[in-house]
C-alpha cells in the first residue's frame, strides 16, 4: 500500500483508509437492507392489490350469474379484470420478492464483512492493518461482483448520514 507520492503509507495513513473502509462497508450493509425492506413493500402492496381485485372480479362475476348484469358492470368487470392481469404480470416481471431476497442476501455478506473488519481493526496491532485491509478488499471485491446495485438517491443519503454519525477509533501505538 503507498500513498500518491511513492512513499509507503504512514500509519496514520493506513488508520484513515480503515476508517473510510469501515464506513463503506456500513454504507453498503444498510444500503442492501434498506432496499430489502422498500422491495418486500412493494411486492406485498402489488400481491395486495392483485388479490382484492381478482376477488372483486370473482364476486362479481359470480353475482352475474344469479342474474344478467348491468352494461356498466361488465365493463366494470371486464375493466378490474384486465387490471387484475396486469398488476400479476408487473408482479411477475418486476420480481420485486426475488431482488428483495438478493438484497438480503448481500446485506447479511456485507454484515458479515463488516463486522469481521470491526472485530480484527480493534484487535490488532496498527502496523497489521495494511495485511487486513489487502484481506478485505479481495472479500469486498468478491461480494461487489455478485450484488444488485443500489439506486444512488438511496446510497447518496444513507452514506450522508453514516459518515457524519460513524467512525473508528484506532490509535497508532506509540
Amino acid at each position: 500500500m503507498a500513498s500518491t507520492n511513492n512513499h509507503p503509507a504512514t500509519l496514520i495513513e493506513v488508520e484513515t483508509l480503515a476508517r473510510q473502509w469501515q464506513n463503506g462497508l456500513h454504507i453498503n450493509h444498510t444500503c442492501h437492507s434498506r432496499m430489502t425492506a422498500k422491495l418486500e413493500h412493494r411486492a406485498r402492496y402489488i400481491s395486495i392489490a392483485t388479490i382484492t381485485l381478482s376477488t372483486i372480479v370473482g364476486t362479481a362475476i359470480f353475482a352475474s350469474l344469479a342474474q344478467s348484469p348491468a352494461q356498466w358492470a361488465k365493463i366494470l368487470t371486464g375493466t378490474l379484470s384486465i387490471a387484475t392481469a396486469i398488476l400479476a404480470a408487473f408482479n411477475a416481471s418486476l420480481g420485486y420478492s426475488q431482488l428483495a431476497e438478493r438484497h438480503r442476501e448481500a446485506a447479511v455478506k456485507y454484515g458479515a464483512l463488516r463486522r469481521k473488519f470491526e472485530e480484527v481493526v480493534a484487535t490488532v496491532p496498527a502496523t497489521d492493518l495494511p495485511t487486513l485491509l489487502a484481506t478485505v478488499r479481495s472479500e469486498w471485491d468478491h461480494i461487489d461482483a455478485i450484488v444488485p446495485s443500489i439506486p444512488q438517491l438511496i446510497y447518496d443519503r444513507i452514506s450522508r448520514r453514516i459518515v457524519a454519525t460513524h467512525t473508528i477509533k484506532h490509535t497508532v501505538s506509540e
